[in-house]
């Protein structure tokens, strides 16, 4: 008796938190468009042909595996590296930007157009591929916009530490023009 008094005098029936949940679940839909559109896009960025664009290297990587075997495959080493493969990247596929690659933390002129490079990975990954995989993101006059993840891998099996350095080298430049061509479309022709 008192379970069925319970029922018919609680707080809410069965009907009464079904309308409840289903308020709820209408109120949702209904604003969720409203929540989408008030949302701002990302701005674009225009770069100019002959515009000096400062590429920052953050360098997140370690080695985990064997075959990276450079006479100094320092965080030095690894920088050096990867801006020449940067460099001959926008060389080769003839990108009308000049392009100056500092380390991450270096001092940039105010205002200056920066790309931000993240060195995720530069080793061996599981299928035993050497692979470079770099996240970018451009920023100019306060607007930011994520370019994207570019993956370079080279499969080729190292026996020697010479040809290990050249399959590292042949991902990076892999990953860098993949990051080249990307830069290519924010120019405005």
């Amino acid at each position: 008796m008192r379970i069925a008094k319970y029922r018919e005098d609680g707080l809410l029936s069965r009907r009464g938190w079904l309308v409840v949940v289903l308020a709820i679940t209408l109120a949702w839909v209904a604003t969720a468009p409203v929540l989408q559109a008030g949302r701002p896009d990302q701005d674009p960025i225009i770069l100019i042909p002959g515009e000096t664009v400062y590429v920052e290297v953050i360098q997140n990587t370690i080695t985990t595996q064997p075959g990276f075997s450079w006479s100094d495959s320092g965080l030095s080493d690894r920088f050096h590296k990867f801006s020449q493969a940067l460099e001959d990247a926008f060389e080769a596929r003839e990108v009308p930007l000049k392009i100056k690659v500092v380390r991450w933390g270096s001092r940039i002129p105010k205002g200056a157009t920066t790309a931000t490079l993240t060195l995720m990975r530069w080793d061996r990954n599981r299928s035993g591929e050497i692979e470079t995989r770099v996240a970018a993101q451009l920023k100019k006059a306060g607007s930011k916009i994520n370019l994207g993840v570019f993956v370079g891998t080279d499969n080729v099996v190292t026996a020697s530490s010479s040809m290990a350095e050249r399959s590292y080298q042949a991902s990076a430049v892999k990953a860098a023009s993949r990051f080249a061509d990307r830069m290519n479309e924010q120019i405005n022709f």
